[in-house]
């Protein structure tokens, strides 16, 4: 089970640039969820973003916005 007093961190897994963009979407969309479950901001989420970005683990047409907690 989770534990909320964690620092969440995105877990790119196995994931390159020229991963396949669809898989990427649906890998990254369940990191974000638990991310937000964490209590982790935009903010954070997108800062963790641009770190995996930046070590060529992402592809860089895919591009992370926002997202809605309800």
């Amino acid at each position: 089970m989770f534990n909320k007093n964690t620092k969440f961190r995105i877990d790119p897994k196995n994931l390159t640039a020229n991963s396949e963009t669809m898989s990427v979407v649906s890998m990254i969309s369940y990191e974000i969820e638990k991310a937000k479950f964490y209590g982790v901001s935009d903010r954070e989420i997108l800062a963790q973003f641009d770190e995996i970005k930046d070590e060529h683990r992402f592809p860089n047409n895919i591009e992370y916005l926002n997202s809605y907690q309800f």
